[in-house]
């Protein structure tokens, strides 16, 4: 079988590869908190800007109009008190309050200001059933203009003074969006100084023929150079994912595009954040995108 061509990318010179403005979209709960810590760890190493959003839906409105003003108030509070907290201490903090759908309105939000990662929460072990903006969630990992950082109930926080990303994990695949993966993942761990894994998975049933075709592959695509290892395993992405995170202690599990799919799983499995890589990949909006509630503040 021919193995899916795809071209070569650098893995120097990313215009926006470096995180200057940072989103994060909260609902103020206690997921929503921990994910906090780490969007706001990122912004203070990276010396980004950091925006923190919330969306009031729009269904509020058509249903009570009172309750959405008392929404309005409550968030207005809370937004106060996360920029006064000490998380936020020491970087730039833009409070963000819109309504609308909670989807369009962080992606317009990330559009409007350049955003570079979007960082998300989650509830409960469950998948993204239980992510803090709900099922919106997922759509908000398909459709982001940009990297998209989900922050799972098991994920650690690296202690104050220790470097916020030591062990990368990178699932890829053979599809058009892997030299772009790889090349944003190596970008990325070596901004941050941490180790990268490249893992691609092969099926049970490949024949040496196959493996020294994708071992030869990798090595085409994946330089030689310290601080990067290949990984070569047979299982499923998942699997092979999944195991290479935890014997290496990662610190950040990356899906390269075309492997959102998988975002459920690693988010309710890994004790690490989860981030859906889409740097350098068009995308294409959907239908229900352009359907947006004008903002009423900003």
């Amino acid at each position: 079988m021919e193995l899916l061509r795809v071209g070569t990318m650098a893995a120097t010179s990313h215009p926006g590869l470096r995180l200057g403005r940072i989103l994060l979209a909260t609902d103020f709960s206690p997921a929503a908190q921990a994910a906090l810590r780490h969007a706001a760890r990122l912004a203070r190493v990276s010396g980004a800007q950091l925006h923190v959003a919330h969306v009031i839906e729009d269904r509020l409105w058509k249903i009570c109009p009172e309750l959405t003003l008392l929404r309005r108030i409550d968030a207005t509070r809370r937004l106060d008190q996360t920029l006064a907290s000490p998380e936020c201490a020491g970087i730039r903090v833009q409070p963000v309050l819109r309504h609308g759908g909670v989807v369009p309105q962080v992606v317009r939000i990330a559009e409007q200001n350049g955003v570079d990662l979007i960082v998300t929460g989650t509830r409960g072990h469950h998948g993204l059933r239980h992510l803090l903006l709900g099922s919106a969630a997922e759509k908000l990992a398909q459709c982001a203009p940009c990297s998209v950082l989900t922050v799972g109930p098991s994920a650690r926080t690296a202690p104050d003074g220790e470097a916020v990303f030591r062990n990368i994990v990178l699932a890829t695949g053979l599809n058009p969006g892997a030299a772009a993966g790889i090349a944003f993942a190596l970008s990325f761990a070596q901004r941050h100084g941490a180790k990268l894994w490249v893992a691609h998975s092969l099926r049970p049933g490949d024949d040496a023929t196959r493996s020294d075709a994708v071992d030869a592959w990798m090595k085409k695509i994946v330089p030689d150079q310290p601080g990067v290892e290949r990984v070569l395993e047979i299982g499923s992405v998942e699997q092979v994912t999944l195991t290479l995170a935890e014997r290496e202690s990662a610190d950040l599990v990356m899906l390269a595009p075309g492997l959102g799919s998988l975002l459920p799983q690693m988010v309710r499995q890994v004790s690490c954040p989860v981030m859906i890589v889409r740097y350098a990949i068009p995308m294409i909006r959907p239908k229900w995108l352009g359907a947006t509630t004008p903002a009423l503040s900003s």
